[in-house]
């Protein structure tokens, strides 16, 4: 399909002009895909809030065709972040997507402002390199470490803000980058498929709060759009994004209790004579008062209380790594260094860090250089949680960002959208919880609110046949699930041989 470009429509106050190129669309090849991709691109303003201006930049653009043909138009995605790219996403899960989607729709996705070397790239530092020898030697440690360490994280974020204020890459472009600006890049795209002008979307964790901002700037122009694994949109603009953590400890104890019911096969931690409540106790009294003061020397690094807090936080995202977090800590709890684990699991192969700080940064509003401003929300982070509230990065970092978005969205999201929104929260969600999906849902009149009764981050980290089915019957025909619908997963807690393709049905009509 051509990238035929069309009139664009005056939408949210500001107008944005129609593509200054066009492009077909032709193959690439992505490591790691699972079905064809082709790509694509063209130019939209640097400046939506300069509709006389001349400078451009080009979207990356990817896509996987409909296995079904003809087909019935095209579902934008957004996998989150922020910072991530799009396209290795979407070529590693197209075909778990299709399935999903009937196989009835174009999958397109882009590579969003500073996130690639392609459009807007973002970095404080001369080489990838670069950065990843000052974060080494820089660390930000969960701030409960000791007595100094807030101290100290507060001075290194400080460090790092003023680095990225030096650096005209940031300065000059970090105020294009924010999600107000990516939300009319992808109403741009939905306008250039030569389709119907509507937007079809699913956005995930950071996507569905980019989801959420194109509903409530372009409401009439939704066609279908999910929202799944919600942060709170309210605080994401206004705020710090402490809702985050609302069920980070329920997440930590479900792991846990499943890993009880394992057994020790499968769960290095699970135990015959004590019950998972129990353990979990034990395990918070060692954390606290041994392991934050004895240290455990491994082969490459030292397994300290920030160590096992950073990959409890990352193991809490999908059941993949579950085992080797099980391992690791059962090996510390005893004094000594799982050297066998495989710690790979824990791996970004995306990056993005650089990025995410500059998005995300840049769109919030809050600016000091006291620490003491700051303190009400990282106190009301540890009273919120006991696993991650002391990992505050985030805040601190944003609080001293040098650029701000030349546009927020500061409005609300009571907004009547053309078709209702599906909104999906898990139960067992470490990063956004559901009284978030349920507060998004409260937000946009007529939106549905599916419970999926997983575990992890997203309804995908744990797959339910119910889910699943709810999110073909709304692309394909629009049709919402009942009130107060709770989906179970199908896919077995510690049995990482099931997958989801053994799970889902191939025809979910």
């Amino acid at each position: 399909m051509l990238l035929n470009s069309k009139l664009m429509l005056a939408q949210a106050a500001v107008a944005f002009a129609a593509p200054r190129i066009q492009n077909q669309w032709a193959p690439c090849d992505i490591p790691g895909q699972t079905m064809p991709v082709v790509c694509g691109g063209y130019r939209v303003p640097l400046d939506y809030l300069a509709p006389n201006s001349s400078e451009t930049i080009e979207l990356r653009l990817y896509k996987v065709a409909a296995t079904k043909q003809p087909s019935q138009g095209t579902i934008l995605f957004n996998f989150g972040g922020p910072g991530l790219p799009g396209g290795p996403l979407l070529a590693e899960s197209a075909d778990q997507l299709l399935r999903y989607t009937g196989g009835s729709f174009d999958l397109v996705t882009l590579d969003p402002r500073g996130t690639t070397p392609y459009t807007l790239p973002i970095s404080c530092f001369a080489t990838p390199k670069d950065f990843k020898d000052w974060n080494s030697a820089n660390t930000v440690w969960p701030w409960n470490s000791s007595d100094t360490t807030l101290g100290e994280n507060w001075a290194i974020t400080k460090l790092y803000a003023d680095i990225c204020a030096n650096n005209t890459n940031v300065t000059t472009s970090g105020g294009y980058i924010g999600t107000a600006y990516t939300a009319r890049d992808y109403m741009s795209v939905a306008t250039v498929l030569d389709e119907d002008g509507l937007l079809r979307y699913w956005g995930t964790s950071y996507g569905a709060v980019l989801g959420a901002t194109i509903a409530a700037m372009f409401p009439d122009r939704i066609d279908r759009m999910i929202l799944d694994a919600v942060v709170n949109i309210h605080e994401y603009w206004h705020s710090q994004d402490v809702e985050t953590l609302t069920d980070a400890d329920k997440a930590f104890s479900k792991f846990l209790e499943e890993c009880f019911d394992a057994g020790e096969e499968k769960c290095a931690l699970a135990r015959s004579n004590t019950t998972a409540a129990a353990f979990e106790e034990e395990f918070y009294s060692w954390l606290e008062d041994d392991l934050k003061y004895h240290p455990i020397a491994g082969p490459r690094f030292v397994m300290n209380y920030g160590v096992i807090k950073f990959l409890t936080r990352l193991a809490l995202y999908t059941r993949n790594r579950l085992p080797t977090l099980a391992k690791l800590i059962s090996a510390a709890m005893k004094g000594e260094f799982a050297a066998d684990a495989d710690l790979t699991v824990f791996d970004n192969p995306y990056g993005g860090a650089e990025a995410h700080y500059a998005v995300y940064c840049a769109d919030k509003t809050m600016r000091t250089d006291r620490i003491e401003d700051v303190m009400p929300f990282l106190e009301k982070m540890v009273q919120l949680s006991r696993i991650k509230g002391d990992v505050a990065e985030d805040v601190m970092i944003c609080s001293q960002w040098p650029v701000e978005s030349k546009e927020r969205y500061l409005g609300d999201y009571n907004v009547q959208t053309k078709h209702p929104l599906l909104i999906i929260g898990n139960t067992y969600d470490a990063v956004t919880p559901f009284v978030s999906a349920k507060n998004a849902s409260e937000s946009f009149p007529g939106s549905a609110l599916l419970e999926h009764g997983g575990f992890g981050h997203g309804s995908s980290a744990q797959t339910s046949v119910c889910t699943t089915k709810a999110i073909h019957d709304y692309f394909v025909s629009g049709k919402l699930p009942e009130p107060g619908t709770v989906c179970e997963p199908d896919l077995p807690f510690f049995d990482l041989d099931v997958k989801w393709s053994d799970v889902i049905p191939e025809d979910l009509s």
